[in-house]
C-alpha cells in the first residue's frame, strides 16, 4: 500500500505558501495593512486560546469553531473566508513550527 501523508503534508505545505503569498498581499490591497495586523493579532490570539481551552486530540474542529466565533467576536473588518483562511495559515505554520523544535 502507498504511504500517502509525505505526499499530502507536501501539498499542504505548497497550499498554504501559495494561499499566503497571495492571500496576504490581496488583503492589504483590500482592508488596508492596518486591518489586515489587526486581524492577524487576533487570530494569532484566538489559535493560542483554543489550543489552551480544548485539549482533546482530534479536536481540530471544535479548535476552528471557536477560534471563528471569537474573532466574529471581535467585528474585525475581514470577512469570514479570510478569517478562515489567515486561521488555517497560522495553525500551518504553528505545527510546522513546533515539528521543528
Amino acid at each position: 500500500m502507498i504511504d500517502l501523508t509525505q505526499i499530502a503534508v507536501a501539498l499542504i505545505g505548497l497550499a498554504t505558501a501559495v494561499l499566503t503569498s497571495v492571500l496576504v498581499p490581496w488583503l492589504r490591497a483590500r482592508y488596508g495593512a492596518e486591518q489586515v495586523k489587526n486581524a492577524a493579532e487576533w487570530v494569532a490570539v484566538a489559535i493560542r486560546m483554543a489550543e489552551q481551552t480544548i485539549r482533546a486530540k482530534g479536536s481540530g474542529e471544535a479548535k476552528k469553531d471557536e477560534v471563528m466565533a471569537f474573532l466574529t467576536s471581535k467585528n474585525l473588518k475581514v470577512d469570514e473566508a479570510a478569517l478562515s483562511a489567515m486561521v488555517e495559515a497560522a495553525v500551518f505554520d504553528l505545527n510546522k513550527s513546533l515539528k521543528g523544535a
